[in-house]
């Protein structure tokens, strides 16, 4: 398990070798202006845009409501507390996975970011 702490210490980014990108910390924390899912040039390498900052997941078991994403708001806030689930974090080169396990379930969430697209 991680703690929110070492979420936000720690930040992922993979290209897409067109001038966007994406990024974010393991917890799905944006603590960046330019964190999120989808990072586009519009006049390559300038001008870049956050499109799609990120999703909220929150999956239902046993009709319970578990979060999958936290987000910081100040002074010292954690809504929703996705990070409290989240056991492992991957970074490949052009994916990150997330491994998520509410003690008798596990998720697995994976985030692929196609190179030469934006």
């Amino acid at each position: 398990m991680f703690t929110v702490e070492q979420c936000e210490e720690r930040e992922w980014i993979i290209p897409t070798r067109t001038g966007g990108y994406s990024s974010s910390t393991p917890c799905g924390i944006n603590a960046r202006t330019y964190h999120g899912y989808l990072i586009v040039p519009l006049n390559p390498p300038h001008l870049r845009y956050l499109v799609l900052s990120k999703f909220e997941d929150f999956i239902i078991l046993n009709n319970e409501e578990y979060p999958l994403t936290t987000n910081h708001y100040l002074p010292d806030t954690y809504y929703p507390q996705g990070y409290k689930y989240l056991e492992k974090f991957e970074k490949g080169r052009k994916s990150v996975t997330w491994v998520y396990n509410f003690g008798y379930s596990e998720v697995k969430k994976t985030l692929l970011v196609h190179k030469g697209y934006d």
